[in-house]
């Protein structure tokens, strides 16, 4: 199965696969899944996934289809399918004054 991938921050995930897309197993496909292989492809430079709570790190969300994780009824467990499209963005708010 391949899922689309696209990120809204200064590291560009199409380039740690060579695509916009990666091919997952169709029988592994979780949204947690697609974070690990990121983590794992980029070398560590990527980790959304804390590694001691499973949860995702404050400092990323992401969408999935255009919907946040955190309104998934699984959450990270959710279920992929062929051409559903994962977004990693990162939380940081610039400001001043």
């Amino acid at each position: 199965m391949k899922v689309r991938l696209k990120s809204f921050f200064h590291f560009d995930v199409a380039k740690v696969f060579g695509s916009d897309q990666v091919e997952m197993p169709d029988h592994a496909a979780t949204l947690r899944a697609v974070l690990e292989e990121v983590a794992l492809r980029s070398g560590g430079a990527i980790e959304p996934v804390d590694r001691n709570s499973g949860m995702l790190e404050v400092d990323y969300f992401v969408l999935l289809n255009g919907y946040d994780s955190g309104s998934l009824a699984e959450g990270l467990e959710t279920g992929l399918h062929d051409g559903d499209e994962v977004a990693l963005g990162t939380n940081y708010h610039w400001g001043g004054g």
